[in-house]
């Protein structure tokens, strides 16, 4: 007499992998599922961390969003390097996410990296404002003692230095290199902005003084990750070639 061979049944994918895939992939549609599911939403990536920072890293806004409307979801967490869902979505201009995640309770003022920093560093300047309304610290400064226009500066972000020194920034003061924003200017050749610069530098200090005679930055970024390479001008955050370099 014959036997019957039953068919072994393909192993059950675990639900968290795949919305950490949805999250590396931007499937929305399973990320919403998954999360209709009971999947806690604030699961972690081994190397990147909270499944919504990882999202963010990988430019997963849909899913961000998705994430961030789940009454579960702990917005404000970070990855190994300090870095949250708000400092990505800033990185990369996507003001719908800012917003949510604002409306979400996200912080805005962290010691050391902020989401200025990242704003100003990619450029995003409807992200900044929009930072800046909602508390920012205009001259919040890195371990380093790198301000959101010091970033600017450094990427070459020039209608973004423009709008941070005329919401108020401080162009006199200096990073632990002893680079100003101008200075950037000169290194990048862009000779009217490091002019337009140092001008803007000059009335600050007239009417304000300037940073070196009130003791340099006017904050501590204390509590930030260290970054490897800092001595030779900066590594990219996370491993990642969209986070600004961190001097």
């Amino acid at each position: 007499m014959g036997c019957l061979i039953l068919a072994q049944a393909p192993a059950r994918a675990d639900p968290r992998v795949e919305l950490l895939e949805a999250a590396r992939l931007g499937k929305v549609d399973n990320a919403k599922l998954l999360l209709l599911r009971g999947v806690d939403p604030n699961i972690r990536e081994k190397t990147h961390g909270p499944v919504i920072v990882y999202a963010a890293r990988e430019k997963s806004f849909a899913v961000v969003r998705a994430l961030a409307s789940d009454p579960r979801c702990e917005i404000n967490e970070v990855n190994a390097q300090g870095e949250d869902a708000l400092m990505f979505a800033s990185l990369h201009g996507d003001l719908e996410t800012v917003k949510l995640l604002l409306g979400r309770g996200a912080i805005v003022n962290r010691p050391g990296w902020t989401a200025l920093h990242y704003a100003a560093s990619g450029g995003h300047v409807a992200v900044a404002r929009l930072l800046l309304e909602q508390h920012a610290y205009i001259d919040a400064a890195s371990p380093g003692n790198v301000t959101p226009l010091i970033m600017a500066a450094r990427h070459s972000q020039i209608s973004m230095a423009r709008m941070l020194v005329e919401e108020g920034a401080d162009p006199t003061l200096k990073n632990d290199q002893g680079y100003t924003a101008a200075d950037y200017w000169k290194r990048l050749k862009e000779t009217a902005e490091e002019t337009w610069m140092r001008q803007k530098a000059a009335d600050f200090a007239r009417r304000y003084g300037s940073s070196e005679a009130s003791g340099g930055n006017g904050s501590s970024g204390s509590s930030a990750s260290p970054v490897p390479g800092a001595a030779g001008g900066g590594t990219p955050s996370s491993g990642s070639p969209q986070a600004p370099a961190r001097p």
